[in-house]
């Protein structure tokens, strides 16, 4: 029993599952990028592509939770995601992973903000607020690869 409409609880759900989707794209991104970014700035990045993956991992998992806390089962898989999948690069590629990992936590960020409104609208504050939550650990993030992306 959720105490919510079955027609909101719908709407937050399908919501909460297409960013469970992009949330895991963007940890196998992350983790692509983690694993073979090479270059003068490989260190503070690989460490940084490390964190990106370990915080979609925690936020997917949260919003998981919640959906199927709303009755919706979770695809577990990245499918129908946002995000593109993170290319295989050579050479010295800082500055091409910290430009398109900027790029992804962008895309990821703004459909968090988006379906955040979509949550509040349909009358979900519970949804609404984790979105919320996730969308402000993803901004951390996008401000934190585009201050090296500028660096760099």
């Amino acid at each position: 029993m959720t105490g919510l409409d079955p027609a909101i609880a719908s709407i937050s759900g399908a919501l909460l599952q297409a960013r469970v989707a992009d949330l895991l794209a963007l940890m196998d991104a992350a983790k692509t990028a983690h694993w073979n970014v090479r270059g003068a700035s490989f260190l503070p990045l690989h460490e940084l592509f490390d964190e990106v993956a370990d915080t979609a991992r925690k936020e997917a998992d949260k919003l998981a939770e919640l959906a199927r806390s709303l009755g919706v089962y979770v695809d577990g898989r990245a499918r129908g995601s946002l995000l593109s999948a993170m290319p295989l690069l050579t050479g010295d590629t800082c500055a091409l992973y910290a430009g398109r990992m900027t790029e992804a936590l962008g895309i990821m960020l703004a459909a968090l903000r988006d379906s955040a409104g979509r949550a509040m609208e349909a009358d979900d504050l519970v949804a609404s607020d984790a979105l919320v939550r996730a969308a402000a650990k993803m901004q951390r993030l996008l401000y934190l690869v585009g201050s090296l992306v500028v660096a760099g």
